[in-house]
């Protein structure tokens, strides 16, 4: 359709809790992702730098934390940007 704006997903992978052993003694009460770098959490600079996309209509975060280490962050990040933020997960 000419002219019409093509509607954009991202997709940012983040991992899992079962591994990352070189991260573990700053990592064990929080999520890797979650874990501040320069001020803010690790996932959220790419988070950030996904504004930029035009049409962009959707942020899924994919990886293998539980919903629950997650929920906060999610919404609070997509009240932020205007636009929806989900984990998909397991």
């Amino acid at each position: 359709m000419a002219g019409s704006k093509q509607r954009v997903v991202a997709v940012i992978m983040v991992g899992g809790p079962t591994k990352g052993t070189r991260f573990r003694q700053l990592s064990l009460n929080v999520p890797k992702p979650l874990f501040p770098l320069a001020g803010q959490p690790m996932v959220h600079h790419p988070i950030s730098a996904c504004r930029r996309i035009p049409n962009l209509a959707q942020i899924y975060l994919v990886g293998f934390y539980e919903e629950r280490e997650f929920a906060l962050y999610v919404s609070s990040i997509s009240n932020e940007l205007r636009v929806p933020v989900r984990l998909a997960s397991r």
